[in-house]
């Protein structure tokens, strides 16, 4: 699942602005610390 997101943030910083990556990056980070 990390894989697809990693995959999905990399398409995204290529197509969409920086802001989006941003955002993805926090729930990506969020989902870190639920899994901690």
């Amino acid at each position: 699942m990390l894989l697809v997101i990693l995959i999905l943030m990399v398409v995204s910083y290529n197509s969409a602005p920086y802001c989006l990556i941003q955002r993805i990056f926090q729930v990506t980070a969020n989902s870190r610390f639920s899994r901690k």
